[in-house]
């Protein structure tokens, strides 16, 4: 079964790229910038997998900070391959970072994260004209997510008791205007699927705090 949906999948992509051959299209090279906001969301799973509140966390003579949901700025860069099969469906290939700036963890301590990942998006252009085309796009990516903390000695302390699983697996969609094929700007959201976190060594229990971004971009294309 497995077999079969691999060569579906393999003939799938076959007849795709070869149609974009046939049209000689062998698409083109891109890089982005972006800015924009984050907004945290504090989760916290005790080892009975039960969700609490994230005001109710404490640890040791530090207690979690309630501020987690304040809105930050969020700026990015994309470098990658993008290919239109015909004036309406296209798919992109990209290296994505983010940086999401410092926001209030522990109440001794405020941490930025910083998301870097693999995206793949497909893009559908539903307005043409000779120089302009709108269009929306929705994807996901595979990444990793660092910490980063303004306290040293408040991170050693707690990544003492906690590991961090910086995994992720975020959605990507948005509007986009590109102008004469070489300028797009973009209206984007991502948001967190499998999501990064902390694992308490002793009792399992899991936190964390993961970015819900909006941004606005600029990508050149050549």
């Amino acid at each position: 079964m497995g077999n079969s949906k691999l060569f579906i999948v393999l003939l799938i992509l076959n007849v795709v790229f070869v149609n974009a051959k046939q049209q000689q299209n062998e698409g083109d090279f891109f890089v982005g910038v972006s800015t924009g906001i984050s907004v945290m969301q504090g989760f916290f799973y005790d080892s009975n997998n039960v969700k609490h509140t994230w005001n109710d966390i404490s640890y040791e003579n530090s207690t979690f900070s309630s501020n987690t949901n304040e809105i930050q700025l969020n700026v990015g860069i994309k470098i990658g391959w993008s290919i239109f099969f015909n004036q309406v469906f296209g798919i992109r290939l990209y290296g994505n970072y983010e940086y999401s700036n410092f926001r209030q963890f522990l109440t001794n301590a405020k941490v930025a994260t910083e998301d870097i990942g693999i995206f793949c998006d497909a893009m559908i252009n539903f307005f043409n004209i000779k120089k302009m085309s709108l269009g929306v796009f929705a994807g996901f990516g595979i990444g990793y997510e660092l910490m980063q903390w303004n306290n040293t000695d408040a991170r050693y302390a707690f990544e003492k008791v906690y590991w961090h699983n910086g995994f992720i697996l975020p959605i990507n969609i948005g509007f986009s205007a590109t102008i004469n094929q070489k300028h797009r700007i973009e209206i984007s959201t991502k948001i967190p699927t499998i999501k990064a976190y902390y694992t308490n060594r002793n009792d399992l229990s899991i936190l964390g705090i993961n970015p819900y971004i909006v941004s606005v971009g600029y990508v050149y294309i050549f």
